[in-house]
């Protein structure tokens, strides 16, 4: 499918880029914002704060409701915030947003 076939040849920065165009000219289209946030998941590791930024306020623009994974890696990033709930913002075990104790 296209939806695979761009899974596949985008990368993060081109996914986040995409989200941000989208957002500029108010599109909300549910389908290609899940499908781009999904590049940006899958990426996560290739993913600046930058480019995760840009694709929360994609959403936000748009009134969609971003991935929680998406937000709890940019707390992470940029406030420094760690799990205080035992699995990790997203309810993940270990990665990136498990439970970080102080």
């Amino acid at each position: 499918t296209t939806s695979t076939k761009l899974t596949n040849e985008c990368t993060c920065q081109e996914a986040a880029n995409a989200l941000y165009a989208l957002g500029r000219l108010q599109i909300r289209d549910e389908e290609s914002f899940s499908s781009l946030s999904a590049i940006i998941l899958n990426r996560m590791q290739e993913a600046t704060s930058q480019a995760i930024a840009n694709a929360l306020w994609a959403h936000e623009i748009v009134d969609l409701q971003p991935p929680r994974e998406l937000l709890d890696c940019w707390a992470q990033e940029n406030l420094g915030l760690v799990a205080a709930f035992g699995e990790g913002f997203s309810g993940d075990k270990g990665g990136k947003g498990g439970n970080k104790n102080k």
